[in-house]
């Protein structure tokens, strides 16, 4: 699969794997604010709610092997790799982050970090010496970023990294532009083994039943909004395949696609973009004209070894506190038109698709050529069920007058009924009735 990602930054940089040795910046790798959807209306940025801080009853909850995310500044760097913190003190909170797995060269280091249960943060100690190579003793540590986008030079002057912890204590969120340096900042023309920015840290933890709380309820028509154009497809030309499609067993107007990249006619199946977790998309149609698919949830495809977790700006928004009137009217104040995703004629057309590479979701990230021109426009799709969710869902007790239309007990209409139970409807009164 072609990748057209970029960490939707001014700088495109290399997507391959590290060589031998210390290795020199990219020379295009100038750094500016990603100006994400949701960044454009201020308004709505104001109104946000911030997430509440993790409450882990122990630090061993925090305990684990947590995927490692970042933007790569080095022409030949590494693009992810793994961490795993395992606790030291428990009086003093040190814990142990060892990994910082380099495919190619496979070594291994250990950093020291300190986790505050009540504050809900990992800081990690600047100036940590790690090993020694050919050119001497290669350090962590911070480095920062000029106000023209350049990467300052030497050592930044903090005392740590300090990483927000997420509810549940799965994602470690680092500030944007703190730059992680593995050299030494007194040598830097020796150049570095890692220097990263965006740096997260996640974990997957894969439910005791992925099904709990959800029933199959029909198969339907996907058209893909979120990857196929990352690999080329436009909306004329994305090859819709067929998905399972599962219910809420608790809110009628959710539904999810259930490990929708995984289906036999996917076109991406073939493709090495699966984990080894399922992945699922799930969305609510309890307002037809507002649709939102929520943010946090693995979606089942990776770009490299970063998993991607897909929902559309609705979702985003709303994810944040944000109603759908404080959308549309925020955005129409930036000069912004915003069409929302909708629900009609038992279809789903899916606008604003996005994605994010942290469980927290707190970026919006759409795909962009190698040119850096955006692909958010054709970020759209739709899923079309193969029986209507609203044939049942509209059952209501009323007056007994207008067509007789019967039901099955999926809700889906059957012109002939034979024998057996089915719902029957007359204007807006339904019953359970058994034909013989």
């Amino acid at each position: 699969m072609k990748k057209l990602y970029t960490i939707a930054l001014a700088a495109a940089v290399a997507m391959t794997a590290s060589a031998a040795g210390r290795q020199q910046l990219a020379s295009n790798a100038v750094l500016t604010p990603s100006k994400t959807f949701a960044e454009a209306a201020a308004p709505l940025k104001a109104k946000t709610l911030a997430k509440a801080p993790a409450k882990a009853a122990t630090l061993t909850d925090y305990e684990g092997t947590y995927d490692w995310m970042f933007g790569q500044l080095l022409n030949n760097g590494p693009t992810s790799g793994e961490i795993t913190i395992t606790v030291k003190n428990a009086a003093t909170g040190e814990v142990a982050l060892t990994g910082l797995v380099n495919v190619s060269d496979e070594f291994e280091v250990a950093l020291q970090g300190f986790i505050d249960v009540e504050a809900g943060t990992l800081s990690i100690p600047n100036e940590q010496e790690l090993f020694e190579d050919q050119d001497g003793p290669v350090f962590f540590y911070l480095k920062g970023v000029t106000e023209s986008g350049n990467l300052a030079a030497g050592l930044l002057d903090v005392d740590e990294t300090v990483g927000t912890i997420s509810a549940d204590a799965n994602t470690i969120t680092f500030p944007e532009f703190e730059i992680w340096a593995m050299g030494d900042w007194m040598y830097e023309d020796f150049g570095w083994y890692l220097l990263t920015y965006q740096n997260v840290l996640d974990r997957y933890v894969e439910p005791a039943d992925p099904n709990e709380g959800w029933e199959d309820f029909c198969t339907g028509t996907f058209v893909d909004g979120w990857i196929m154009p990352g690999v080329g497809a436009t909306p004329t030309s994305n090859y819709p395949w067929t998905v399972d499609i599962q219910k809420s067993t608790t809110d009628n107007n959710l539904y999810r696609l259930n490990k929708p990249y995984m289906a036999s006619d996917c076109p991406l199946v073939t493709e090495e973009v699966m984990d080894t977790y399922p992945g699922y998309i799930v969305f609510n149609i309890a307002d037809p004209e507002y649709v939102t698919v929520q943010t946090g949830i693995y979606g089942g495809v990776m770009n490299g070894t970063s998993k991607l977790y897909l929902f559309n700006m609705e979702g985003f928004y709303e994810a944040q506190g944000a109603t759908k009137e404080e959308v549309i009217a925020g955005l129409a104040a930036e000069g912004i038109t915003f069409t929302p995703s909708s629900f009609s004629d038992a279809t789903v057309t899916l606008l604003n698709c996005r994605f994010d590479i942290s469980r927290a979701c707190t970026k919006a990230y759409s795909w962009q050529t190698q040119e850096q021109v955006s692909l958010a426009n054709e970020m759209v799709g739709s899923i079309k069920f193969d029986k209507d969710p609203a044939g049942i869902h509209e059952v209501t007790i009323g007056e007994n007058n207008g067509a007789v239309e019967y039901f099955n007990l999926q809700g889906v209409r059957v012109a002939n009924p034979e024998n057996g139970l089915y719902i029957r409807r007359q204007g807006n009164k339904a019953e359970k009735v058994l034909v013989k």
